[in-house]
């Protein structure tokens, strides 16, 4: 899994078992939980900025917030809105191809994202 960062958007570039386990592992955090991954660094962060080093899930906040902290991608999510932010990474199947991707924002939920929230697009990849 790969993660970048650029000034306005973040992105998370993964295998279909990579962002699957990331969806699991969103479902199965509960209020308070967090939980740590870290990106693989063996790629070019073109077109973006930067490689992160890591993500961290935290369920407990009152929205739903990407942001970056220093190299690490931080993604906070309320525990009665982990179905919808799972969601974004169990999208892909064995079908898809190098570049599909979905974009994970406020639009459609707006309600739901806090409103410093940053973009972000979530990418097959292998």
């Amino acid at each position: 899994m790969h993660l970048y960062s650029s000034d306005d958007e973040l992105a998370i570039e993964g295998t279909v078992a990579e962002l699957n386990q990331l969806a699991e592992t969103i479902i199965k955090l509960n209020n308070g939980d967090t939980h740590c991954l870290t990106a693989s660094l063996d790629t070019m962060a073109e077109p973006y900025n930067e490689l992160l080093e890591k993500i961290v899930l935290s369920c407990n906040s009152s929205k739903i917030k990407c942001s970056v902290s220093g190299k690490v991608l931080n993604l906070e999510f309320p525990e009665n809105s982990r179905e919808i932010v799972a969601s974004y990474f169990s999208y892909f199947t064995s079908e898809s191809v190098d570049g599909d991707h979905c974009h994970f924002d406020k639009i459609g939920n707006e309600e739901l994202f806090d409103n410093e929230s940053i973009e972000m697009v979530i990418q097959y990849g292998h």
